[in-house]
């Protein structure tokens, strides 16, 4: 059996990166995996440079956009995001019955 999996690498640029802010994004991003099943996401603050990376995997393309943008909006909100906002995911029918 094949498994296909969809994949999606976000940045969120942040002004300041508090530990404590990355690791709410991480719990709540821990969260949204658990609602959905067959996931996994990640939340990785970058060493170099005033970004935050969002790694999301899912088994759609719906469940992979919808998982990669609430945790992007969710990392900007806690970390401080500069620049455009981003988009507000659309509801993901698998979960929202």
């Amino acid at each position: 059996m094949i498994i296909i999996i969809y994949s999606l690498i976000s940045n969120i640029y942040v002004f300041y990166n508090p530990k404590i802010a990355i690791d709410e994004a991480v719990q709540q991003a821990d969260k949204l995996v658990d609602k959905i099943g067959t996931s996994r996401a990640f939340v990785r603050p970058s060493g170099t440079e005033d970004t935050v990376r969002i790694y999301a995997e899912s088994y759609t393309h719906e469940a992979t956009d919808w998982l990669s943008a609430t945790i992007a909006l969710i990392t900007y909100r806690l970390a401080g995001g500069i620049g455009p906002q981003p988009t507000p995911p659309k509801p993901l029918h698998s979960i929202c019955n």
